[in-house]
């Protein structure tokens, strides 16, 4: 059980977090959702640039299609008040509640779990979303990262989310973000390494090259 202080650093909450290596997602995981395990590493990663930009303090996080937990778990390490954690797979959501419960039970009190279709909710009385939709490989998910990025914007005024990078990404998001009245506030692109876990997998790690982006409301 991880102890729960406040992480001096980056790499100090990723070894908060190595826990979640443990996870066997080639057991867990469906090829039909897109479902894989952020890498501690990029959980790490966002959830610190919140933090430094002062977003996590006592917020109220939003975490679409949640999977594990990781990324609520992130930010309620660096010190978000809740998170609330959505996802359509209530198989995965009994793995993540029992997980979270043995290995981060400072922790639990403060998650809020919900089965259901992210693109037919929206949600009040969030201050953050932090997600890593589905990034819309297969066909019959295609533009379902986009789906989820639009639920996002209209449930809090700060967004970071990942995707699957393609050129002209960020200028599909931009128009999308400032329909919603909102402006990019920060974006790069990231090496997102997925492991051999689906049966037509042939590689040990999958380096996808994948958009990380911030978008927030704008200031009338």
């Amino acid at each position: 059980m991880i102890s729960i202080n406040t992480p001096r650093s980056k790499s100090e909450l990723e070894m908060f977090l190595s826990p979640y290596s443990t996870i066997p997602g080639s057991r867990l995981f469906k090829r039909e959702l897109e479902q894989y395990q952020t890498p501690t590493s990029l959980a790490a990663h966002a959830a610190w640039i919140l933090y430094m930009k002062k977003k996590t303090a006592s917020s109220t996080i939003l975490d679409l299609g949640c999977g594990t937990g990781i990324l609520s778990i992130a930010t309620l390490l660096v010190g978000a008040r809740r998170s609330i954690c959505v996802d359509i797979d209530w198989d995965l959501l009994v793995v993540a509640i029992e997980f979270v419960s043995r290995n981060y039970a400072g922790l639990v009190y403060r998650l809020i779990f919900i089965m259901g279709d992210v693109v037919d909710m929206v949600f009040t009385g969030v201050d953050v979303v932090l997600m890593n939709p589905p990034f819309g490989v297969y066909r019959e998910n295609r533009g379902l990262d986009l789906d989820f990025l639009q639920v996002a914007v209209a449930s809090a005024g700060v967004v970071y989310s990942f995707h699957k990078y393609s050129e002209g990404l960020v200028e599909i998001i931009k128009s999308l973000a400032s329909k919603y009245g909102f402006e990019i506030a920060w974006f790069e692109i990231l090496d997102f390494q997925i492991p051999m876990i689906y049966s037509r997998h042939k590689r040990r790690i999958y380096r996808v090259k994948t958009l990380f982006i911030g978008l927030e409301k704008k200031v009338l």
